[in-house]
Order: structure tokens, then C-alpha cells, then sequence
């Protein structure tokens, strides 16, 4: 049987809740790698907006979010309960983008993992793990703003237009934007202004 054949049979047979939130850690985790696998140095150290950060920096601060997260969720299959993370060291600004992806690939695969062993989940518990898996999301609105040149590829475009911010206000303003811009860009836009200069 293929590698993950007995994790992807306990994802199937995961509360749907949970179940979910491994499906957003994979599609964001690709996400990320879609968007950023092949950027050349000078692309990796660009600044992110409004921000001390590095896109390397970004990458390697989730990076090391996803293995905090992943180690909490086992605390959590322990029976100890959804003990947060402790605080992450700092994003490095020389880390090779090779050596980060590897570590958040590593890093995923540890969350799901943990993920598919939880016997059960309340509430309170489900809705943090949520929040956690949302955080790519948020990132991927940085990176976008900061790799303009990637920001309207459709795949980074369904992703970032359908993640969904209505509680988080500065990440909804921004998204706002990006579909603002799109929708700017659209030849549908320019046909529907060419139509009315052409009746008036």
C-alpha cells in the first residue's frame, strides 16, 4: 500500500471538524509552496508590508508555527489537554528556502499525524485548532502584497478570495482589496466601461 495509506483511512474516520482543519493544514501548506517554491533570493528577502519581516521570514515563522502547533496537538492525544506552544524562536533571515520548506512539510505532516490519533474534541478545542489552521491564510495575504508578480495566479487568487476573515478586520480590508484589483483587472470590467463610453 502507498506510505499514507493508513493516515489518509484515519483521516476518513476523523470528527468532521478535525477532518477539516487537516484539509486546510494541507491545501495551505501547498498553497505556500505553490506561491513561493521556486522564488530566487532577491524575492525571498523583500520586505512584507508594514512589517519587519522578510518573505523568508514569513516562511520560516510558519514553519515554526505548524511544529508548535503539531506539538501541542499531541499534547492533546497525551491527554494533556491543548497545551499552546511555547515561544517560537525567531524567524532566522539566512535560512535557505530549501531548508524551510522541508521543515514545514516535516511540520505538517507531524499536525496531521497528531490530528487523525485525537479520540475527541470540544468545542472550545475545535474552534482554537480552527483559528490555528487559518493562519497560513493570513500570511498568504502578506505574501501576496509582497510577490505582486504571484498575486493574481488563480491558484493563489482561491485561495486568498476564499479564506474566510469576517472576524478578523485588517485581514478582511485587504482582501477586499485584492478583489477590488481583480476585479479591476478583469476584461469583463474593461468591456462594461468600454460599453458605456461607447452608449453615452
Amino acid at each position: 500500500p502507498p506510505p499514507h495509506a493508513a493516515l489518509t483511512g484515519r483521516i476518513r474516520q476523523m470528527d468532521p471538524r478535525l477532518r477539516a482543519i487537516a484539509d486546510r493544514y494541507i491545501l495551505d501548506v501547498a498553497n505556500v509552496r505553490f506561491m513561493t517554491g521556486s522564488l530566487a533570493d532577491e524575492a525571498l528577502d523583500r520586505c512584507i508590508v508594514d512589517s519587519e519581516w522578510s518573505v523568508r521570514q514569513v516562511l520560516a515563522h510558519l514553519a515554526s508555527k505548524t511544529a508548535s502547533d503539531g506539538r501541542a496537538i499531541e499534547s492533546l492525544v497525551a491527554g494533556e489537554g491543548l497545551q499552546a506552544g511555547g515561544r517560537e524562536p525567531s524567524a532566522a533571515p539566512a535560512e535557505t528556502l530549501d531548508s524551510i520548506l522541508a521543515r514545514l512539510r516535516a511540520a505538517r505532516d507531524i499536525v496531521v499525524a497528531a490530528l487523525s490519533k485525537v479520540p475527541s474534541v470540544g468545542d472550545d478545542e475545535a474552534t482554537t485548532l480552527d483559528q490555528w489552521s487559518r493562519h497560513y491564510a493570513r500570511h498568504g495575504i502578506d505574501l501576496s502584497e509582497a510577490l505582486p508578480e504571484l498575486r493574481m495566479e488563480p491558484m493563489v487568487l482561491n485561495w486568498l478570495l476564499y479564506a474566510d476573515f469576517r472576524d478578523e478586520p485588517v485581514a478582511f480590508r485587504r482582501q477586499q482589496a485584492l478583489l477590488a484589483e481583480v476585479r479591476e483587472r478583469s476584461p469583463s470590467s474593461t468591456e462594461h466601461d468600454e460599453g458605456d463610453e461607447n452608449a453615452s
